[in-house]
């Protein structure tokens, strides 16, 4: 099959496997979303290559910590930083923090999405909702991208989007979801006409998160399957990375 790069827009397509030198030089990335599904694997692809990774989690800080065994064993340099979805001094300091450990940042992979499906009629404070949604699936990566941009460019790295964004009305309840990750796309196809000194691309793939927005607003254990397709959107991402 295959492979569609969408002219200078960045936006990859990939449904195939690219064959690419092994001797690569160890670099730092900042994974926010580590604790998804395909954030766990995007993890494991990078650790191959002995990268220096700080891994940045909203939730689950418990499962990165055996996943950071897995990481060190395969020769990577492991960092675990938890934040508050959108929090923007809590953001900041993840940031600053994952570049006083390693000195630098080479790459920022984004493959956070908390998914919220229902009805908005028939919610009792919609306000609240929205504000969830917002924060999971726009705010947050709009601050990590923020704060990473001036180290970015210093190395000359990258940013990666994973978006499992679909067209609109596929999905009935996802108008909620669909507007927040609408929004994102719109916020990053607009930086990868802006910036020149760093390469901005944006990976169509699955994700699962462990956790989802209930229809209070807050956030509880996900209802959904894992997806076996999150292993494709990882190394979609790891072929974007190199």
């Amino acid at each position: 099959m295959n492979k569609l790069f969408r002219g200078l827009r960045g936006l990859i397509k990939v449904e195939e496997e690219i064959s690419l030198s092994s001797q690569l030089q160890s670099k730092t990335f900042l994974v926010v979303g580590a604790q998804t599904g395909a954030g766990n694997e995007i993890c494991n692809c990078l650790a191959e290559d002995k990268h220096k990774l700080a891994l940045a989690c909203d939730s689950g800080k418990d499962s990165l910590n055996s996943l950071s065994k897995d990481l060190l064993d395969k020769g990577a340099t492991v960092n675990i930083f938890e934040f508050n979805l959108g929090n923007e001094e809590n953001i900041k300091d993840v940031v600053n923090g994952a570049v006083s450990q390693f000195d630098t940042l080479d790459a920022m992979i984004l493959a956070l999405e908390e998914p919220f499906r229902g009805d908005l009629s028939d919610l009792e404070d919609p306000t609240k909702v929205i504000d969830s949604v917002l924060d999971a699936n726009y705010y947050t990566l709009v601050y990590f991208t923020y704060y990473a941009l001036p180290l970015l460019r210093k190395s000359r790295g990258k940013i990666i989007l994973l978006s499992s964004f679909h067209e609109p009305g596929q999905d009935e309840g996802d108008a909620l979801y669909y507007a927040s990750r609408g929004a994102t796309l719109g916020f990053f196809e607009t930086l990868q006409e802006e910036e020149t000194g760093i390469s901005i691309l944006i990976v169509h793939g699955a994700n699962t998160h462990p956790q989802e927005i209930s229809r209070s607003g807050s956030h509880k254990p996900s209802t959904s399957k894992g997806d076996q397709d999150v292993q494709k959107s990882a190394k979609l991402v790891w072929t974007a990375s190199r």
